[in-house]
């Protein structure tokens, strides 16, 4: 699961970490990225597919209001927000269409109901966990890829090349939507172009991934979240 930190956050890391109860399913774990300023906002948006987005803001600042109606759409209206007196605000991905605003007075009230939705996310995660397959639009049809056959995912414009284990698929959706509908824990995004299950992983030197014939780079800001990934297995 992963939580963008926006501005400093003294101790919110340790005090979500030893809030949430871990669950039985690989990366339900909050792993966290951050940045100082908004204005490097849209390129951690652009290179994550974040499950929440803990930020500074001050009202009526033009850069912040800007930064919040980005996370509004990288939720894509699907998202459960609130606020307390500090000035710090969070988003976190809802399943349903909510929009729900909740104002919190007190801090020690707000990290308790961000542990809360953060807990509620994994559990989430948990029971996506059962599918075992997705549809994708390709030509004028829908075409059924069972998860365990993906190998890796190149994204084309507005198209995306799905190689399987035994056929390639051009499929008309983008990273950060097919991203969204795979399982946590088996695939992992290691370049802006790139996708891949790590269960296909033929062997990785250096910066090099290579699945039976094809060599991908990782991509610099992926590259922590891979490696802490695969040497956990």
């Amino acid at each position: 699961m992963n939580i963008l930190l926006v501005g400093q956050h003294q101790g919110i890391e340790e005090m979500v970490k030893s809030q949430v109860q871990p669950l039985p399913r690989k990366n339900t774990d909050p792993d966290f990225v951050q940045i100082m300023t908004p204005k490097k906002l849209g390129e951690a948006l652009n290179s994550h597919s974040f499950d929440f987005v803990i930020m500074r803001f001050s009202p009526g600042n033009a850069s912040h209001n800007e930064a919040i109606e980005a996370v509004k759409k990288h939720f894509d209206g699907r998202f459960v927000m609130a606020h307390c007196v500090p000035g710090i605000m969070i988003f976190g991905r809802q399943e349903h269409d909510s929009n729900e605003n909740q104002e919190t007075a007190d801090y020690n009230s707000w990290v308790m109901q961000t542990c809360y939705q953060i807990q509620k996310r994994s559990v989430e995660i948990t029971n996506d966990s059962n599918l075992k397959h997705l549809f994708v639009k390709s030509d004028s049809k829908l075409v059924k890829l069972n998860f365990c056959d993906i190998q890796w995912i190149e994204a084309n414009g507005d198209y995306l090349a799905i190689k399987t284990r035994d056929r390639k698929i051009i499929a008309l959706s983008t990273m950060k939507n097919i991203e969204k509908r795979l399982p946590y824990g088996d695939f992992l995004r290691v370049h802006r172009s790139f996708i891949i299950n790590i269960n296909h992983i033929t062997s990785v030197q250096n910066t090099i991934v290579e699945i039976e014939d094809k060599i991908i780079n990782l991509g610099e800001t992926y590259r922590s979240g891979f490696f802490r990934a695969i040497n956990s297995l």
